[in-house]
Parts: structure tokens; sequence; C-alpha cells
């Protein structure tokens, strides 16, 4: 039994500037101070860069569902947020950073059940046949992969699979072993 790992989310879109009172792109450093200005793309705090993270409603969260591993953070039917209590994410005020630290929320746990069966049959006074049945992850349980791991990468706010699992790691297996001693 683990408990899941931590992860941020983040916008890695370009900045998207448009100046309010007529609706054009772009905006001076005029329409900045005054607050003419609104970015309806990423780069929050226009550095530049393309991994900023937005503001949340909740400052830790790690109370997702198995459900919304599965499905997403969005509902890819309906758009709309996949279960009730999921923090609210959104952008920051103009060349400001966001809320949300780094690594506040956790991701999916793991649980793993494996179980050995043997018995060891005596033929003669020196030979000895075992057998033993192994299983792994017996009850099936699908552990998810964290949104960042392999190659999965749904933890970008903008995508529609935002908090989806990247799939799932090691479902049941079984193994059944013979030895003859002698």
């Amino acid at each position: 039994m683990q408990s899941g790992a931590h992860w941020s989310p983040y916008n890695a879109s370009s900045r998207k500037l448009r100046e309010i009172s007529n609706n054009s792109a772009g905006c001076t450093a005029a329409d900045v101070t005054s607050g003419n200005c609104v970015n309806l793309g990423g780069d929050y705090n226009l550095d530049g860069g393309k991994n900023d993270r937005p503001d949340s409603t909740i400052g830790q969260y790690g109370a997702e569902s198995r459900r919304t591993w599965a499905i997403g953070w969005t509902d890819p039917a309906t758009g709309n947020p996949a279960q009730s209590g999921l923090p609210v994410l959104s952008a920051p005020c103009l060349a400001c950073t966001g809320n949300l630290g780094r690594n506040q929320f956790r991701g999916p746990g793991q649980l793993y059940s494996d179980m050995t069966l043997g018995k060891t049959f005596r033929i003669t006074e020196g030979t000895k046949l075992k057998f033993e049945w192994q299983a792994f992850n017996v009850f099936n349980r699908a552990n998810f992969i964290l949104a960042t791991q392999g190659g999965g990468a749904a933890n970008h706010t903008t995508f529609g699979n935002f908090g989806q699992a990247a799939g799932t790691l090691n479902p049941r297996q079984m193994q059944f072993d013979l030895k003859l001693s002698f």
C-alpha cells in the first residue's frame, strides 16, 4: 500500500493579451497599468516561460475518487467537472504568479495484494516434488499511473484529459512452479 505522488497542474499555453475597451489584440504598457488588458491564454506572469501554475480555490488536494482518475477532472461527455468538490482552477491577475504552490496535489495511491500457496510432496526418501502457485495483484485492483508519468502528462489545465491517469500498472498475474529435487 502506498500513497500517491505529488503533482502540479500547469498551463503551458502562450499569452494572449486583449485590450478590454475595444477588444483588440495586444496591449500597451498604459493598458496594463490602467487595468484595460486581460490575458486570455497562458504565461500568467508574462515572463516568457510556459509552465505557469494557476490560481486554485483549494491550496492542497488529494481526495480524488478512483473514477476521477479514470476519466479525468472533466467528464468528456459533458465537459463539466467529473465530480463535486474538485478545486476550481483559474488564471491569476495579469502579470501575477498563481497562488498554487509546487506539488500541492496528491496523485492516486497504489495497493497490491500478492499471495503464494505451496505444498511439498515427498515421493521417496530422497526425492521431493514442490508445487507453488503465486498470484500478484490478486484482487486485480487498477493502480493508476500518475498523470505526469509514462508520457501521459495530463496535468496541463487546458487539455480535455486534464487529471486523467496515463494508464494502469501491473494487472493480476499468476505463475505456477513445479520443482523436483532428488
